[in-house]
């Protein structure tokens, strides 16, 4: 799932994160950049860092399907580069 963020003097315009990425990534990642303190710990990381440019140690990626309709068969998908 594509996602744009605009936070001009935090995020250089044009950057991109190549490696694989989870949705639960995006509330830690808000979190930190908006400064708002955890409510609970979650499961996700920031990627505050990778926007910066920094690097950012790889991480399970887990994603599913059951829309047979399209794909024609459930999918699933696990990855760990770690």
């Amino acid at each position: 799932v594509p996602l744009l963020f605009s936070l001009p003097g935090r995020v250089a315009p044009g950057r991109r994160v190549a490696g694989p990425v989870s949705l639960v990534d995006l509330y830690p990642t808000l979190r930190e950049f908006l400064r708002v303190p955890a409510a609970y710990a979650g499961l996700g990381r920031s990627l505050a860092p990778a926007l910066r440019g920094e690097p950012v140690p790889a991480a399970a990626c887990y994603a599913e399907t059951d829309y047979p309709p399209v794909f024609g068969c459930p999918h699933r998908l696990v990855e760990d580069r770690g």
